[in-house]
């Protein structure tokens, strides 16, 4: 049986912010180097590959947001997931210009 602490129920273990990001942080990074290159030079610059990770990456992103939201994690690492996210969003979601909007402008 689990040790108590002055015969209560086991105590959870703590949720820890560094183990979470130790956790996660490949991803963002990996996400944030795939979105800095398609800003910079559009979706040729990625493999096929690339281009399948960035759904994968995006949705990671936004559930490590959500978890961080929830647990409240410092405020400098959901102010970074969420930028990210926002990014994400704009670049696999954005608005999309016809070619006649393009030549107009």
């Amino acid at each position: 049986m689990p040790s108590t602490i002055s015969g209560s129920t086991p105590a959870a273990p703590a949720f820890s912010t560094s183990r979470f990001r130790a956790e996660r942080e490949a991803d963002w990074v990996a996400f944030d180097v795939l979105l800095t290159r398609l800003e910079k030079k559009g979706a040729k610059a990625l493999s096929s590959d690339e281009l399948l990770q960035l759904p994968l990456l995006y949705r990671a992103t936004l559930s490590s947001l959500s978890i961080a939201r929830a647990t409240s994690l410092d405020k400098a690492l959901l102010d970074h997931l969420d930028a990210l996210s926002i990014r994400g969003y704009f670049l696999i979601y954005g608005v999309r210009q016809s070619r006649l909007d393009r030549v107009t402008r």
